[in-house]
């Protein structure tokens, strides 16, 4: 939670607490992959399929002219490796976030 809280902090362009030099350093690579993307940036961002299946995408990116969605989640923590080709959390999100946005 904190880890996110940073992240959302960093790519506003707010003034960032302290947090430990290992947290720091996956926050910051996160935050670089997200700017990287370029486009229209949505951080922290509720998205829904429906009433019962929605979520917080970490951050969402909508490249317009290259018709690109990105949607980034940090992940941090409880040391257990998440996949992501096939991550059907992501594929939850993409949908949720097309149907949310109209794309």
């Amino acid at each position: 939670t904190k880890a996110h809280g940073v992240a959302e902090q960093w790519l506003a362009g707010d003034a960032v607490e302290f947090i430990s030099p290992e947290m720091i350093e996956h926050v910051r690579v996160y935050v670089e992959h997200v700017q990287s993307l370029g486009g229209k940036q949505h951080v922290e961002q509720r998205v829904a399929v429906n009433e019962q299946v929605y979520g917080t995408a970490d951050a969402v990116v909508w490249q317009e002219d290259e018709r690109h969605l990105h949607i980034a989640d940090l992940k941090f923590g409880a040391g257990v490796a998440v996949e992501l080709i096939g991550n059907l959390q992501l594929k939850i999100y993409a949908l949720a976030t097309l149907l949310t946005f109209g794309k």
